[in-house]
């Protein structure tokens, strides 16, 4: 069984750390009916709600073959087919949305802000294989060391034509924040204990990522660029260092009880909670200079 899973930041894929998934919600294992009397019917894991959503996107229908609790998901792992010695986990969370994509989130732990904090929550190891000149280090390989994640890490990550047959860039060419791309759904692993995984991204016919593709579209969204450069940016931890102000803020939430803030209750307790909840404070900023 595979995990279907998108993303809009295909150069992410071989950095996939984990899968989310929402322990409320309820998924189910689906084959499209078209391929039902093939040999080797493939079957897949997406979340109810969006069975109708995937139907409308690919122009297949879906056959449900069974029902699973988000809940059944718990300490499942999943086999990728980037890195098939490793066993990856999957991770209930509550950002994984049922109104788009397929329930099951795509998740690199030092390329998002919400990837990050869960590995911290979850105790789990952050590393950044992409360094400050925005190319992947040696850890990923000769075919990856040392290329731009954007440009031609990319294009090798999702390698060979783009979707379109028109002369249409790529994301990282783009000027626009608003770029329109060509995407698309593919799955990537196998899986250890239940499904595998889907990945949405930007170029078809992949090398890498062989015949892992289940459908590719257009699709128009939005990208974060530099105002003063006017190029795409990316998401990357590093170590910095930061100064630890919860011992202080404690204290602070525990004198600010003996003073009375304005006449209104409600407010004073909001500030004092926001006193009490402040995060470290960073020694530096990094900041670009182009």
């Amino acid at each position: 069984m595979f995990r279907e899973i998108w993303t809009t930041t295909p150069w992410t894929l071989p950095l996939n750390n984990a899968i989310c998934f929402s322990s409320e919600s309820q998924y189910v294992a689906v084959s499209f009916k078209d391929s039902l009397k093939a040999p080797i019917t493939e079957v897949y894991l997406i979340a109810e709600p969006l069975v109708s959503s995937v139907t409308e996107i690919t122009g297949r229908a879906l056959a449900v073959i069974s029902h699973f609790k988000g809940k059944s998901l718990l300490g499942k792992q999943y086999k990728s087919c980037w890195h098939p010695e490793l066993a990856l986990p999957m991770l209930a969370a509550d950002h994984v949305s049922m109104f788009k994509g397929t329930g099951l989130v795509h998740t690199s732990f030092a390329h998002g802000f919400i990837d990050y904090n869960i590995a911290v929550s979850d105790n789990y190891k952050v590393e950044s294989f992409v360094d400050e000149n925005g190319c992947y280090t040696r850890h990923m390989g000769p075919s990856l060391e040392n290329k731009e994640v954007l440009t031609a890490g990319q294009q090798e990550v999702l390698r060979n034509s783009f979707c379109s047959t028109s002369a249409q860039k790529p994301v990282a060419y783009l000027s626009s924040p608003y770029a329109k791309v060509s995407a698309i759904i593919c799955y990537i692993a196998n899986v250890l204990s239940m499904p595998a995984l889907t990945y949405f991204g930007i170029f078809s016919d992949l090398l890498i990522l062989k015949k892992d593709v289940v459908h590719k579209w257009k699709y128009r969204h939005s990208y974060p660029y530099d105002w003063r450069t006017n190029k795409p940016v990316i998401i990357r931890s590093s170590a910095q260092w930061f100064f630890d102000v919860s011992s202080m803020s404690k204290r602070a939430a525990q004198l600010a009880r003996s003073i009375q803030i304005g006449n209104d209750e409600s407010v004073a307790v909001v500030r004092r909670n926001r006193i009490a909840s402040i995060e470290p404070i960073r020694l530096a900023i990094r900041t670009y200079y182009p």
